[in-house]
This record gives structure tokens, C-alpha cells and sequence, in this order.
């Protein structure tokens, strides 16, 4: 065969599957979809913004966005990253989903939205190492600066 012929035209299976994978890896609308809905997500909030004075009213306006769009929070993770668990209504279809998922990615607050299937994907393993995880109270969804827990009895600081 001709040396100077290119690779892909060379190995037509290869390039597909190349174009294939090149396809799916730069989809993020990949939801999965389970009896009770679509699967929860994972929302980081931007690095920036951590430090910022305007944390506040950001973080305002996610809890607005997920209250309008129906989202719960499960669980927020504290640590090298501020990362939220949210989960959709049992009645949502994958269009709803993508939909609301679009919006929260609008939002200034938010570096970005991964299904948490496919967390091990966007994110390393090492930098959830140090993550201390908030349990989600109705009255208080996010953890507040300078509390922790008191490591001895469980309870938290003040």
C-alpha cells in the first residue's frame, strides 16, 4: 500500500471508532435514566468564587435556580473542591434534565455539571481524598465557612 496514504484512510476501523469515541467523549448530555428518573448530578462551584466576597449571592442564586428547577441536594462535599450532589423529580424525562442542566451551567457560580455516573471521568480520585462531606439539613443546604466537626464527638464546632 501506498506509504504516503493517510493513517485513517489506511485503517478505516480505526477511524471509526477514533470518530466514535471523539463523539461521545465531547457529549455531556449522557444522563442515565432509572426507574425513579434521571440519574443525580454533580455540580463544582467555581474555584474563584470560593474566596470571593460575593460567594454569598451566588451561591443565592444556585439555590434559587435549584428550587425553581425542583433539584434536591443530597450531599455537598467541602474540601480542594466545593462540589454538590443534586438529584432531579422522579418525574422528570432526559430532555427536562438537559434542559435544567444547561441552565445551572449558565449560572456564574458554577464551573461545571457531571453526572455522577461519570464522576471518575472529570474528576481525580485524589482531589475527593481531602473532601469532608455536609449532610444535607432542610434548613442549612450548605455548609457554613469556618465550621467544621468536632472530630471527638461528632458534633459540630462553633
Amino acid at each position: 500500500m501506498n506509504t504516503h496514504t493517510p493513517l485513517l484512510l489506511r485503517h478505516p476501523l480505526f477511524a471509526a471508532s477514533l470518530l466514535g469515541i471523539l463523539f461521545f467523549a465531547s457529549s455531556s448530555s449522557a444522563l442515565v435514566m432509572r426507574a425513579n428518573g434521571p440519574e443525580p448530578i454533580i455540580v463544582q462551584i467555581k474555584e474563584s468564587l470560593r474566596l470571593s466576597d460575593d460567594l454569598d449571592n451566588r451561591l443565592n442564586e444556585f439555590a434559587s435556580a435549584r428550587s425553581q428547577n425542583g433539584l434536591s441536594v443530597l450531599k455537598w462535599w467541602a474540601g480542594s473542591k466545593l462540589l454538590v450532589l443534586l438529584s432531579f423529580p422522579p418525574n422528570f424525562t432526559e430532555q427536562r434534565a438537559l434542559a435544567v442542566i444547561g441552565k445551572l451551567q449558565q449560572l456564574p457560580v458554577v464551573e461545571r455539571v457531571v453526572a455522577a455516573s461519570a464522576f471518575n471521568l472529570h474528576f481525580r480520585s485524589s482531589a475527593c481524598a481531602d473532601v469532608r462531606p455536609y449532610r444535607c439539613d432542610p434548613r442549612r443546604c450548605a455548609p457554613r465557612p469556618g465550621r467544621g466537626t468536632n472530630r471527638q464527638t461528632g458534633s459540630e464546632d462553633s
